[in-house]
């Protein structure tokens, strides 16, 4: 179920802030997770990190003034956090908290935020960026382009969809994978865009059938991607397939010989870019 949205913050009772205010910051508890003063203990929103440590050191750095909540979810998570849409004090003036994390390369937009789509239209975010998804994912090539953070170093971002011993490494975290599409097929439920030739070794991408549609409006088909070079991003499973059919049966069902292999399961928010050129 999708959290309910509050477009201005809410304090507890018994506290002096107002909606609007900037509010200190108790404690920077890891990555991607603070403490406020008023004692909420906030999780970023619509983001992902890619470099643990910078990212913890980043966001301590940009918190030292205080934050204002600018989107605010209204019921917790499970272990009491409320995802949040935060403003620091930039050099230029109030910016997202989300574009100084990513402009330094420590963090990437993820779009399945409850929060973040729910947000999209906002006048509050708007005034301070314009287009959310648009400005994160520009500032995103910047510092991608520029070796910035986890996109650069020993181990950078993005990972090679041929890679399998380091996918591994990630599995069950928000990544961006580069490829080549080897063959895309389209099956009833479920179209299987894959980077290999072995189902039961190889990543795959599944994309269910309304999502697929959804980005056949945009151009993406089976032809525009197969032997092109693309970049994706999700959540990084490792679940059981098949050995044989690269593309499971007409029904997006699996056959034969169970393996292990990499997954992400794409959604239209997430999207397909074609990157031969970057």
């Amino acid at each position: 179920m999708i959290a309910a949205l509050l477009l201005l913050p809410v304090f507890l009772p018994g506290h002096a802030a107002k909606a609007g205010d900037v509010i200190a910051v108790a404690r920077v508890v890891d990555h991607e997770e603070l403490v406020l003063a008023d004692g909420r203990m906030l999780r970023l929103a619509g983001l992902a990190s890619i470099d643990d440590a910078g990212m913890l050191d980043a966001l301590r750095r940009h918190s030292t003034r205080g934050v204002r909540v600018v989107a605010l979810a209204e019921k917790p998570d499970r272990w009491g956090r409320l995802e949040a849409v935060l403003a620091v004090q930039g050099s230029a003036g109030e910016v997202l908290l989300a574009e100084l994390l990513v402009e330094d390369g420590v963090a990437i937009w993820r779009g399945d935020s409850a929060l973040t789509i729910r947000m999209a239209g906002s006048e509050l975010v708007s005034a301070l960026s314009g287009s959310y998804r648009e400005r994160l994912l520009a500032l995103e090539g910047d510092a991608r382009r520029a070796r910035r953070g986890g996109w650069g170093g020993a181990s950078p971002m993005p990972l090679a969809a041929e890679d399998r011993a380091r996918l591994k490494q990630y599995e069950g975290r928000y990544v961006v994978i580069v490829g080549r599409v080897t063959s895309v097929g389209e099956r009833r439920k479920m179209t299987f865009v894959n980077f290999g030739e072995v189902w039961s070794r190889d990543f795959s991408v599944f994309i269910t059938r309304d999502d697929w549609d959804k980005m056949a409006k945009e151009s993406v088909s089976g032809e525009s991607l197969k032997g092109r070079r693309v970049m994706v991003r999700g959540d990084l499973l490792f679940r059981k397939t098949t050995r044989g059919s690269v593309d499971g049966g007409s029904d997006g069902s699996l056959h034969g010989n169970t393996g292990r292999a990499p997954v992400i399961r794409l959604s239209v928010i997430h999207g397909i870019s074609i990157q031969d050129s970057d």
